[in-house]
């Protein structure tokens, strides 16, 4: 994992006392720099790991250990079963992990990023480690096995386990002929011991009246969590609340305050007691719930109504609210540079970009001088690019005779011309024609390069 950092933020860095935060710094350069030291020190975090990224982290252990001494100190997630950032004066918390998440199809853990931020304490909710005794192996059945409610054969199909498939056995009838097992997706329910090879006599004998272990989670893929309500308390501050981001190529599974989250891409969470649960996915998409979930695609976000459990943290109590758009302006400034895969605040470039006018004329007629920039295409169209470069992804065409409003520009990385439309929404110079006064506009710190594909996790 490569944690990368932008010009303006290693700048940050060279501010006197910023390495320890040490003296009085203004909103948001505290942030900034907080962050900045974050993707200093908590460089290539192993799995089941956390780093104290920047005052104030405190963390709960689970037994007696040194606590974490500051920035870039790290211990095992499993040892931990709380993690709190704080603000304050002249602090700002951040914290990084890589957590072990199962995907949705298989038992073979993959690690995601989670990060805390501001105002945010997390506990771990984890139901493997507390398990009995529990045996993971592959099925021999050579098509597949079917689980069963119950342990005989007449008993109703709930599920089937496919051969070579990871299954947990968790539990075993006395004469070890039927083991209780959960599959990937979730399904509990009894497996004949004819369709694998394995010594189960180390499994707690049950039988089918006894009740089923929780759906099994790593440590903290499973957390109950609470942030700071409200806005940031200044422009340009990330809101508490935490990130989470799996690899892109499937989805894992997560129970973030009781809620099951599937999730393939980057989500922002923010939860508050007797409120609600926000989950913003920022790309890809998440599906909230195991069975007939709610899909919720990347540029929307949907809210879960919160009780109060007794530790006074948010549980989700009622179903998901259908998903809308996201205020993308208010989520711009969080930190995704400190994410291994390097992505964007997904939203409708549509609330940028103006239609071609309904006359046929030139969007650019009537334009002053004195007139905010302004920019247009020809006939052929134009991309419209997540960086001042041919190597940043598309986002999106912008048409013929389409037309926005410029904030930025900046030399490429093609060492030409580019205008900034949005955060991470680019145009070439050289393709477009322009009105106003271009010549105001502020020249802005080019993005970083997204990595090769190879350098994704």
């Amino acid at each position: 994992m490569k944690w990368m950092l932008n010009a303006a933020l290693w700048a940050l860095l060279l501010l006197p006392g910023v390495p320890a935060l040490a003296q009085a710094i203004e909103c948001p350069a505290l942030e900034q720099a907080a962050l900045a030291e974050s993707g200093l020190w908590c460089t290539d975090i192993a799995p089941g790991e956390l780093c104290y990224g920047n005052a104030r982290v405190e963390t709960t252990f689970r037994s007696a250990q040194p606590p974490l001494t500051g920035p870039g100190s790290r211990a095992p997630l499993a040892d931990m079963s709380q993690v709190v950032t704080l603000t304050g004066a002249n602090v700002w918390g951040v914290a990084l992990a890589r957590v072990e998440a199962y995907p949705v199809d298989s038992w073979s853990a993959a690690p995601a990023t989670l990060i805390l931020l501001g105002d945010t304490r997390v506990v771990d909710a984890s139901t493997e480690r507390t398990a009995a005794s529990v045996i993971t192996l592959p099925v021999t059945e050579v098509a597949n096995a079917n689980v069963r409610a119950r342990p005989n054969t007449a008993a109703a199909i709930v599920g089937a386990a496919f051969g070579g498939e990871l299954i947990k056995l968790t539990g075993r009838l006395a004469d070890t002929s039927w083991v209780r097992v959960q599959t990937p997706a979730g399904v509990t329910g009894w497996l004949s011991a004819l369709t694998f090879d394995a010594q189960v006599s180390g499994l707690p004998v049950v039988d089918s009246a006894d009740p089923a272990p929780a759906l099994f989670t790593r440590p903290f893929a499973a957390f109950d969590f609470v942030s700071a309500g409200g806005p940031a308390r200044c422009a340009g501050v990330p809101e508490s609340g935490l990130l989470l981001q799996t690899p892109a190529d499937r989805a894992y599974r997560f129970r973030i305050n009781g809620a099951d989250v599937a999730l393939a891409g980057t989500l922002f969470a923010q939860a508050a007691p007797e409120a609600t649960l926000r989950l913003a996915v920022l790309e890809g998409r998440a599906v909230i719930g195991l069975r007939d979930g709610v899909t919720v695609e990347q540029g929307l976000e949907t809210r879960l109504p919160t009780g109060r459990q007794a530790d006074g943290l948010p549980v989700v109590n009622g179903a998901p609210a259908a998903p809308v758009p996201y205020d993308h302006v208010a989520l711009l400034p969080l930190p995704l540079r400190l994410l291994p895969r390097l992505t964007y605040v997904v939203f409708d470039l549509g609330t940028i970009i103006r239609p071609r006018p309904a006359s046929g004329a030139s969007p650019l007629a009537g334009v002053l001088v004195s007139d905010p920039c302004v920019i247009a295409v020809g006939a052929d169209g134009v991309n419209v690019r997540s960086g001042p470069g041919l190597e940043f992804p598309v986002r999106r065409l912008l048409n013929f005779r389409e037309s926005a409003l410029v904030i930025g520009r900046a030399t490429g990385t093609d060492a030409a011309n580019w205008w900034q439309l949005a955060q991470d929404v680019w145009i070439a110079g050289a393709v477009t024609v322009t009105g106003g006064n271009c010549a105001a506009v502020p020249v802005v710190p080019v993005p970083l390069l997204p990595p090769p594909p190879a350098a994704a996790p």
